[in-house]
This record gives structure tokens, C-alpha cells and sequence, in this order.
């Protein structure tokens, strides 16, 4: 079992026994921000790519990125950062994250607005989105707003608060999105391509 803690450590449990696993980029841990979610990539037995996000500071400003890497005995290699969302910001809150495979291999990451409201209806910023990349961190073509001027090519859905679920339906495939609410007004979402889910002008 592959545990992350917020504080930016990555433990193996196996056996009983506890292992930190090394080579880790570094993490923010202010506030809400710190190390996320994990996953192994569909074809993990072949590939051997594990994937997670984290909180990270670029410049004056920090945001949630998503990494791949392997496994080399207790150490990470082929360390690569995929993506990184905009803006950088100071704020220490709504980061989201989660991550899941579709059947295509595409991943998908939830990320929060940065406790921000409003961004989460700018599509010039990645602020409350879902975004959809190749397994490389590539943008598919297929994307719903790729060549649209107005849109990150990357986002796929958008209209978030701050999505800490997320997971894929076993039978049909589709993906299911829980974002918590203000003092209320919790939501379970399912995403589909290039909608807008409303945050914050529906809620409730």
C-alpha cells in the first residue's frame, strides 16, 4: 500500500512494515496544502508509472501539479512534473485533489479554486476545474476548448468549488465528482465533457 502524507512524505506499507520512499519533489504544506492523492497508472504492471499531486511553490505563488514517477527500490526515478495549474497564488486553501484513469488511459485531476470563487468560472486559469491530459501530460485534441482563445486547452469540465472526490463508475465508466460546499451545500457531480457545474452561481 503507497500512503502520502500532507507533509509531503510517501510511505510503503508492506508486511507490517513502514518504508519512507525518497526522491520526492519538494511539497508546500501551508494551510490545506501539502502532498495528495496517488495513483498507478492502468497498465502500472507494465510501465511501472505511478502518478500524484501535490502542492508546490513557483515563484511568489504556489498551485497543485501532477507527477509521474517510478519505483526504484525505495526511491523515486524518472521523476517528471506533467502539469502545473495557474494561477500561482498565495492562498493556502482549495487545492482539490484527485486523480483517475479512464479507459483510454486519459488522466483526470480535480483542483480547487483557490478559495476564490469567482475564478471558478474564469476559464482563462484552471481555477475549479477538471482537467483531462494524455497519460504523458499532453493535451488530447479531443479536448472539448482546445484552439478556443478563451478556454485552458486542458480543462475539461469547470464550475467548482473544491473537488476532494473522485472516482470511476465500475460498470458504466463515467466519473463521479464530490466537491464539499459552503457550510452546506455538499455535491456529488457526474462529469461530463465541457459542462459548467456552477460554482458560485448555483449552489445549494
Amino acid at each position: 500500500i503507497l500512503i502520502t502524507e500532507k507533509s509531503g512524505k510517501l510511505l510503503r506499507y508492506e508486511n507490517g512494515t513502514v518504508t519512507e520512499i525518497t526522491g520526492m519533489p519538494a511539497v508546500q504544506t501551508a494551510g490545506q496544502a501539502g502532498l495528495m492523492d496517488i495513483q498507478l497508472h492502468p497498465d502500472y504492471a507494465t510501465n511501472g508509472w505511478l502518478y500524484f499531486t501535490a502542492s508546490i511553490q513557483d515563484g511568489a505563488g504556489m498551485s497543485t501539479a501532477l507527477f509521474r514517477a517510478k519505483l526504484d527500490g525505495n526511491t523515486l526515478a524518472s521523476l517528471q512534473k506533467l502539469f502545473q495549474a495557474d494561477p500561482k497564488t498565495g492562498s493556502t486553501a482549495h487545492f482539490g485533489s484527485r486523480i483517475v484513469f479512464d479507459k483510454q488511459n486519459h488522466v483526470y485531476v480535480s483542483l480547487g479554486e483557490r478559495n476564490d470563487p469567482t475564478q471558478a468560472q474564469n476559464t482563462s486559469n484552471h481555477s475549479g476545474s477538471v482537467v483531462r491530459l494524455n497519460d504523458d501530460g499532453t493535451v488530447p485534441a479531443d479536448n472539448p476548448y482546445v484552439g478556443n482563445a478563451a478556454y485552458k486547452p486542458e480543462i475539461w469540465t469547470y464550475g467548482h468549488r473544491n473537488p476532494q472526490g473522485m472516482t470511476v463508475h465500475p460498470q458504466t465508466g463515467t466519473i463521479w465528482l464530490h466537491e464539499h460546499g459552503p457550510k452546506g451545500g455538499d455535491e456529488i457531480n457526474i462529469i461530463s465533457k465541457g459542462n459548467n457545474y456552477g460554482w458560485p452561481l448555483a449552489t445549494f
